[in-house]
């Protein structure tokens, strides 16, 4: 029962990490290829507007891939104004450290509802 538990619990952190991620960068109008929960090789995933919500067989962790991280992938198409290296600093900043403010948020509304 425990390690479920700890899967369970290690799922919604790691779900409210990366969505503070994806969340901002979509709200920067940045383009978000891919939400994932676990690492390769996928399980399932679904493909909704532009990107693909992914269910992988390792549970340790998730990831939002976000086009543009690597500048070497950005070509001169029409998204490259909306590629993470396009971004000014501070948009880069914010969609970067928003995974650990938003595991501090939910910490603080944890803490605050009891």
């Amino acid at each position: 029962m425990s390690v479920v538990l700890f899967f369970l619990v290690l799922f919604v952190l790691v779900i409210v990490h990366e969505f503070g991620h994806f969340i901002v960068a979509k709200k920067a109008g940045i383009r978000v290829d891919e939400f994932a929960f676990g690492f390769p090789p996928r399980l399932g995933s679904i493909k909704k507007g532009e990107t693909r919500y992914s269910f992988n067989a390792l549970p340790l962790g998730g990831y939002v891939k976000i086009y543009g991280e690597n500048p070497d992938d950005v070509s001169d198409d029409k998204d490259k104004k909306r590629s993470f290296t396009a971004q000014h600093r501070l948009v880069q900043s914010a969609v970067i450290v928003a995974g650990v403010v938003f595991n501090i948020l939910l910490a603080w509304l944890l803490i605050s509802s009891t």
